[in-house]
């Protein structure tokens, strides 16, 4: 699921989450990890920086970008996704063509 741009709004953190469990509960609310990124800026106030580290552990929502971007550039060499997963996801090369790998396997 794709966070729209209302979407924050309608899913605040509760009182009693912190960071990492409002990203776990927005992961398994089906989020991908895009859409908790732009959650945990508006609230938290996390720097863009630290936000590929911190997202880690958030493997499902984290195929979840990474198949909108397959889905979206199918046409495209596992090359040039690899390099577009890297770039936005702030990963390096052999994690994003291991996760661009995955993702073609799953939609075989």
């Amino acid at each position: 699921m794709i966070l729209e741009s209302t979407d924050e709004q309608d899913f605040p953190p509760r009182a009693e989450e912190d960071r990492h469990a409002y990203g776990l509960r927005l992961q398994g609310m089906g989020f991908d990890e895009i859409s908790i990124r732009k959650a945990l800026r508006q609230h938290f106030k996390m720097r863009t920086d630290e936000l590929s580290k911190f997202c880690e552990p958030f493997q499902q929502a984290r195929l979840r970008a990474v198949a909108e971007f397959v889905a979206l550039r199918s046409s495209k060499t596992d090359s040039v996704l690899t390099r577009s997963v890297a770039r936005s996801l702030g990963i390096d090369l052999d994690q994003a063509r291991h996760l661009v790998q995955e993702v073609r396997v799953r939609r075989a």
